[in-house]
């Protein structure tokens, strides 16, 4: 990328204008950077620049109304592997990588593995590596936990089977969450509820690596919006986190946009990624702003219980049964599992949202893995919407 070095007075110039920097910059002195020639012919005016911390490369941009003004949409690119389409079929497909715009040297696995039932499989550290690298060998590379999944075990758990193999870490994108304060055995909190102060934040990061024995993780989430939430302390927390190497990206989780708008204002640090409840049985996101403000500021939503916990397929309810009457009736005529087809509606969104699966099962989460080799024709997936809601469009 072509760079042209230029010097700017001390003084900020109107909002409306704006430039990409270029992370060669970071090392010049206040007042100074390089804009990056493709950005420039897309916004030919600029803006005063100031160097921070952030992912040790980039800038903090003093009047710019719209970070996704400035920046390209999320890049999917692919990765081609064989997998066990059906019982007696092998399909060539390719796994999905999402990278973030917001910083190009981040990218998530488009399936993500989520690890917090990882306690109740009762596996063995040994069963627990084994599952990693197959995982790994699909194309999954990203890991999701929380500090207080399976009563504060499973980050332990998860170390424990990658101390068998550590060189295994440098494949994978290891996610975990804190915030929120469970009674347990081990602790003696009176009651649930949240924490977003500095201390436990910083408290629980510091656990969290020390559970799985790692350096540093590649995503730390805030796991729900605190009424209680000091803006300008948990920024400041999650900033030198990251200039401290310890976090390599941070995100939220069930974050409304105007929550995400509040944390993002103090940061320096972009959030990246916003963990979301997104499925047929729960469309809300579709049409509350949640997913049109990920589009908007280009973050990528992790999409949690993509099966709403089984009622999908198992379900009782009268949604759930619409749903898989539906789902039935295009399992036949696009010869795609239910699964796949439950997957594949939430690919299609632009969103480009990445679904966290949660089975101990390898045969699911490679009947899973297969969605991303298909497309779900557009009438398909007003069919599912209109089963899961119960009525036409308007």
């Amino acid at each position: 990328m072509a760079a042209i070095n230029l010097d700017f007075p001390n003084k900020c110039i109107d909002s409306q204008w704006c430039f990409f920097a270029h992370p060669s910059a970071a090392a010049q002195p206040r007042g100074s950077g390089v804009i990056s020639h493709t950005y420039t012919q897309l916004y030919p005016c600029i803006l005063l620049v100031t160097p921070v911390p952030w992912q040790k490369t980039c800038f903090s941009i003093h009047g710019v109304r719209s970070l996704s003004r400035m920046v390209q949409p999320l890049a999917v690119t692919t990765q081609s592997l064989t997998i066990e389409d059906s019982p007696n079929r092998n399909k060539l497909i390719s796994m999905q990588r999402i990278q973030s715009p917001l910083d190009r040297s981040f990218s998530l696995s488009r399936i993500a593995m989520g690890l917090w039932r990882l306690a109740d499989w009762k596996y063995t550290s040994q069963q627990t590596l084994e599952l990693l690298e197959q995982l790994l060998e699909l194309g999954v590379t990203t890991f999701d936990l929380a500090d207080i999944y399976g009563d504060y075990r499973c980050e332990r758990l998860f170390g424990d089977a990658l101390k068998l193999k550590p060189e295994l870490r440098g494949k994978m994108e290891i996610v975990s969450k804190c915030g929120i304060k469970l009674m347990s055995d081990n602790n003696n909190y009176a009651l649930n509820h949240y924490d977003s102060s500095g201390t436990h934040v910083t408290a629980a990061v510091e656990s969290s690596l020390e559970n799985m024995r790692i350096e540093q993780l590649d995503l730390l989430l805030i796991h729900r919006p605190d009424p209680l939430m000091d803006a300008d302390e948990l920024a400041e927390t999650l900033d030198g986190l990251v200039s401290g190497g310890k976090v390599r990206a941070v995100g939220v989780s069930n974050f409304l946009p105007h929550q995400v708008q509040l944390l993002q204002s103090r940061l320096s640090t972009p959030l990246l990624v916003n963990q979301i409840e997104v499925s047929l049985l729960h469309s809300a996101p579709l049409f509350d702003g949640q997913l049109d403000y990920c589009q908007r500021e280009r973050i990528i939503p992790m999409a949690w219980s993509p099966f709403a916990g089984g009622e999908l397929f198992t379900g009782g309810g009268e949604a759930a049964r619409r749903v898989q009457a539906c789902l039935e009736e295009l399992s036949r005529e696009l010869d795609m599992e239910p699964q796949q087809l439950a997957l594949a509606w939430l690919l299609k969104h632009p969103s480009n949202m990445a679904p966290v699966l949660g089975s101990g099962r390898v045969s699911r989460l490679r009947n899973g893995v297969a969605a991303l080799g298909r497309e779900l024709p557009r009438e398909a997936w007003f069919r599912l919407l209109r089963a899961a809601r119960g009525r036409d469009v308007d």
